[in-house]
């Protein structure tokens, strides 16, 4: 047997095995036996249509979106700035019209596209590359850095290029030693889920045409798959660093089976193992979210955003409908009746989020392209 064919049969039967229903320990998980999905593509779509319709009725005079901007610390988040333009939030609004089929100046969005455009080529340091606005840091820099590598993707607008190229020069020239990030600039410390957000940026604007040594690539890659634990009970789980006392969660895991797809590696251990440790810890149930919704924090859509991602990219279909049909339930019930998602952190973020998940399957945004 051909020794590809022989390697691809060995990680189906590993798939299988790993992706079979199994008991969960988390109370907010349900049984991965799901009767027949409740919520059709359609009223995923429609919630869509809501969601766009309010982030469009949200956009500020000079382009922006206003959120909350502030930092992680541990499990919580420091706000510093309420309400405030904010360019990562701005770059994931654009993308979730361009999702929907909008680029700027065309489309229905197209406006509103053309002038977050705007704000975020206004945000670009002419110096360094560094893309910030009101102390907002690396996580916000990944998401605008990829929002520009995806309009110029799609509309080879040679105005953006010089932009992109000076933003991903700015992430590189911001890798440390271990091959990751952090959240301030030029950090000498790590973690996993800034480094996928770097790790992204780079490769969209890889297949936008700019040119990213692929060193830095093959670094990021590294330390990502140095978080993550091949033995023992959370066996599949990525960590938020790599050490032996970090944390691991369904976001963090989501995070780095994507990180590992988009960069293109596929034949490896970590990606079968890592999905079907996401298939059986799903935060809360659709009986839980029913009941009584939680207050949801920035990780909730994040991980959702990268754990369907990484589904969809694994290219089994009836393992992505499965995926994506568990996700619509839940989106389509937690939507408010303003058409908005919320979070702890603003729901410009949320909603901007939310249609971005939802809209995967369109494939119209060159990230959701396998």
């Amino acid at each position: 047997m051909n020794t590809k064919l022989l390697y691809t049969a060995i990680l189906t039967l590993i798939l299988t095995a790993w992706l079979s229903p199994r008991s969960s320990e988390s109370q907010n998980t349900e049984d991965v036996t799901l009767p027949v999905p409740q919520v059709s593509s359609q009223q995923a779509l429609d919630a869509v249509d809501r969601g766009l319709a309010f982030l469009a009725s949200e956009q500020q005079e000079n382009g922006s979106w206003l959120n909350t901007i502030g930092y992680k610390l541990n499990l919580t988040y420091r706000p510093k700035l309420y309400n405030y333009p904010h360019v990562g939030v701005t770059a994931l609004a654009c993308m979730a019209f361009m999702a929907g089929g909008s680029t700027p100046g065309r489309g229905p969005y197209g406006q509103n596209v053309a002038d977050g455009l705007g704000f975020v080529l206004d945000c670009v340091n002419e110096d360094d590359g560094f893309i910030s606005y009101g102390m907002t840091r690396m996580y916000s820099h990944a998401f605008a850095t990829l929002f520009l590598a995806e309009v110029y993707g799609m509309t080879k607008d040679e105005r953006i290029k010089p932009h992109l190229e000076r933003a991903v020069q700015f992430i590189t020239s911001c890798q440390n030693e271990e091959g990751a990030w952090r959240y301030v600039p030029h950090d000498l410390e790590s973690d996993m889920s800034i480094t996928v957000c770097q790790l992204m940026a780079l490769r969209a604007a890889q297949h936008a045409g700019v040119r990213v040594r692929q060193v830095y690539i093959d670094a990021a890659v590294k330390y990502i798959k140095d978080t993550y634990v091949p033995v023992g009970l959370s066996e599949g789980v990525f960590k938020y660093q790599n050490n032996m006392h970090a944390r691991y969660s369904f976001a963090l895991t989501g995070a780095g089976v994507t990180a590992l797809q988009f960069a293109g590696i596929y034949n490896t251990q970590e990606i079968p193992r890592g999905l079907g440790w996401l298939r059986n810890n799903m935060p809360y149930s659709v009986s839980v979210l029913e009941r009584s919704q939680p207050r949801f924090d920035l990780r909730y859509f994040y991980g959702h955003y990268y754990s369907a991602l990484a589904f969809y990219f694994y290219g089994d279909e009836a393992l992505w409908k499965e995926w994506i049909d568990r996700v619509e339930r839940r989106f389509v019930l937690i939507q408010k009746p303003g058409g908005y998602w919320e979070d702890d952190v603003g729901r410009n973020y949320s909603t901007a989020m939310a249609c971005l998940i939802l809209q995967i399957s369109k494939r119209l945004l060159p990230i959701f392209q396998r």
